[in-house]
């Protein structure tokens, strides 16, 4: 198991990963580094990635600390055992049927505004898929770290879209997360796995006009010690991309 210099070094190394980072550090067993206020996912996923080779992907999280996203690893850390219990599976199976009908809803309203049926049905399915990964993310303590989440059109060239010339009528998921909790990267990025587009910020004007995304009173609270909340945008990949994830084999 590479020791938690190694790990640094690597995470360190000019070009590892893509991310500029303002300032990074190692602390014991914790290795830290500082970005600016957004990050697009692609860099999560390669960040993910240089942890994975150095044998530390359940140990790294990011999170927003006094306005910036911060990513850590903690070689020293280790899931209790509580954390490690799989939910009954009639609730994991609520959950699927839960964020399924809610993503159709959504869907629905976005066409029945437009009247367009521009929206593809794989789009509605890998969207459902989705949330329903992301709503499982726990946070250490296994707090629920999605406070609320809308679904909107995808603007070329704005937002999580790098590709204004695609999809034009696809899916755009925006989701607020807790703050002050770090999110555990490797469940982000699982549950993303099928996702190119997209960022994660502390930049609340990236939310769109329209779009309600409630704060709980831990939000708040945590906002007004100076911790922001965490937006996440991500691209709905539609037809010509989309391999739908398959979910967890259960027995319910």
């Amino acid at each position: 198991m590479p020791t938690a210099e190694e790990v640094h070094d690597a995470l360190t190394r000019p070009h590892s990963h893509g991310i500029v980072m303002a300032a990074s550090h190692l602390r014991g067993a914790v290795s830290t580094h500082t970005a600016a206020n957004a990050l697009t996912l692609r860099g999560l996923q390669t960040f993910q990635r240089v942890v994975e080779r150095m044998q530390n992907a359940d140990k790294s999280f990011v999170a927003s600390v006094q306005g910036k996203l911060t990513l850590t690893v903690n070689t020293g850390y280790s899931k209790s055992a509580s954390s490690t219990t799989p939910a009954p599976c009639s609730g994991r199976k609520r959950s699927r049927d839960s964020a399924q009908e809610s993503v159709e809803n959504a869907v629905r309203r976005l066409r029945s505004k437009d009247g367009s049926g521009g929206v593809a049905v794989v789009a509605d399915a890998v969207a459902s898929g989705i949330v329903e990964r992301m709503l499982r993310v726990e946070g250490p303590l296994k707090e629920r770290v999605v406070e609320s989440w809308a679904l909107t059109r995808r603007v070329p060239g704005l937002w999580a879209s790098n590709t204004p010339d695609q999809e034009e009528k696809g899916l755009l998921l925006i989701m607020r997360l807790l703050a002050g909790v770090p999110l555990p990267l490797k469940s982000v990025c699982d549950a993303l796995a099928e996702c190119k587009d997209g960022m994660l910020t502390v930049d609340g004007s990236c939310a769109t006009a329209g779009l309600e995304l409630p704060m709980s009173e831990q939000s708040h609270a945590a906002e007004a010690n100076g911790q922001k909340t965490m937006l996440l945008l991500v691209s709905i990949p539609g037809t010509n991309n989309a391999r739908p994830q398959q979910p967890p084999k259960s027995t319910d």
